[in-house]
């Protein structure tokens, strides 16, 4: 298409077209995929170039550090571009990272190969939901922003696990290949279909720090930071924790997580309709779900139906927060600062899961796991106490 759209459509009453948003969804649901599935494929990987399992997890470790170290700057450098160009750009250099991780004849080339597609995923991810947003009207910016997050959470249940069969089956470079085909395809869709959007317009004032946008963007991307450390510190550990302290049969592990998942879906699906609607009741309602899943496993952890309602509410609190939070975030932040705020948001969670994961590695060998939610349900109080702050600070968002 040869329109650019500069500023989102306004109209009143303008509806929301979701195909565009779908297409978005695929490609989000690609990039995680991408992100995701070398965990099932470690050992096959390990195994054709005799290496160590724990050494061929520099596939997954390398990524996460990648994006938070390049997401910003690379945010700050291509503001300027047109949003489909940076996305299609994103997509590309991905499937062509993974084309030569597939042809890659040392480890030592698939690590590149992944440090490379991890800094193209945290420039996708920097302009995907403002993409979203962009290409939807202003009042729709919650719905827009959890449809197309939702592809992320497909990539979880469907992508990953497909990746990993379809790698131990035919060999895991069909996985990656197939990746390749599939981001390549997404790139072409979006760049024949979607229109391009003007990137930010840094005016003559522009100076680091002056929008008066920036703080509360800041406030909202810490609430995302101790949300991610929240999870991710009881969760990275939540087989042994469900094990040892609640004491179920590690069989039965798989069910407790995937009823955890079907929460998650659920506060997806809540969350489509909620998030335009009520987004400021929605977002404390869900942080409040959070911190009582966690409080309720800290004080009742020895009983299975507490833990099993726990794992529901849990799931669907941390269904719901992600997009939640990115649409506020994208609400908060001025035009030209909604790529960097788009950026920060994935900095923090990433650095969220990282912080969580270590400190709970270091709970786990000292105080012990009986502490574990203990430590994940302060985080959610202080990311609910931040949200609240926020709120509290800028009245101008109704509900």
């Amino acid at each position: 298409m040869g329109r650019t759209i500069t500023n989102p459509p306004a109209e009143a009453g303008a509806r929301l077209r979701v195909a565009p948003l779908l297409l978005l969804a695929a490609a989000v649901w690609a990039t995680v995929t991408v992100e995701l599935v070398p965990a099932g494929l470690l050992p096959d990987v390990a195994a054709e170039f005799g290496i160590r399992v724990s050494a061929a997890g520099l596939m997954v470790s390398a990524w996460a550090v990648t994006i938070a170290v390049a997401s910003l700057p690379l945010a700050r450098l291509l503001r300027r571009l047109d949003r489909r160009a940076l996305l299609v750009g994103a997509l590309a250099v991905m499937a062509l990272a993974n084309i030569a991780l597939a042809l890659a004849p040392t480890f030592e080339v698939v690590a590149v190969c992944r440090i490379i597609a991890a800094a193209a995923h945290g420039a996708f991810w920097s302009t995907v939901m403002v993409f979203a947003a962009a290409i939807s009207p202003p009042a729709h910016t919650g719905r827009a922003v959890t449809i197309t997050g939702a592809g992320a959470a497909v990539a979880v249940f469907l992508g990953v696990p497909l990746g990993t069969f379809i790698g131990q089956a035919a060999g895991w470079r069909s996985t990656f290949w197939m990746l390749a085909a599939l981001l390549a395809a997404c790139a072409l869709v979006i760049r024949l279909t979607l229109p391009a959007i003007a990137g930010s317009r840094a005016d003559k004032g522009d100076r680091r720090g002056s929008d008066a946008t920036l703080v509360p963007v800041i406030l909202i991307v810490f609430v995302q930071l101790f949300v991610a450390f929240a999870h991710f510190s009881l969760y990275t550990y939540v087989s042994p924790f469900l094990t040892d302290r609640v004491g179920i049969p590690e069989q039965a592990v798989g069910v407790l997580l995937l009823l955890s998942g079907v929460g998650g879906l659920i506060g997806l699906v809540i969350v489509t309709f909620a998030a335009d609607r009520v987004p400021r009741a929605a977002m404390i309602a869900a942080l409040a779900l959070l911190f009582v899943a966690l409080l309720a496993l800290a004080a009742g952890a020895e009983s299975l139906p507490a833990a099993i309602v726990s794992f529901v509410v849990w799931g669907i609190a941390i269904g719901a927060l992600p997009p939640l939070l990115l649409a506020r975030t994208l609400r908060l932040a001025s035009d030209r600062l909604r790529t960097a705020a788009s950026a920060m948001a994935v900095v923090a969670f990433n650095a969220g899961i990282a912080i969580g994961a270590w400190s709970g590695a270091l709970i786990v060998d000292g105080p012990g796991l009986t502490v574990l939610p203990v430590v994940a349900a302060s985080a959610a109080a202080v990311a609910l106490a931040i949200c609240l702050l926020s709120l509290r600070l800028d009245r101008k968002e109704p509900r």
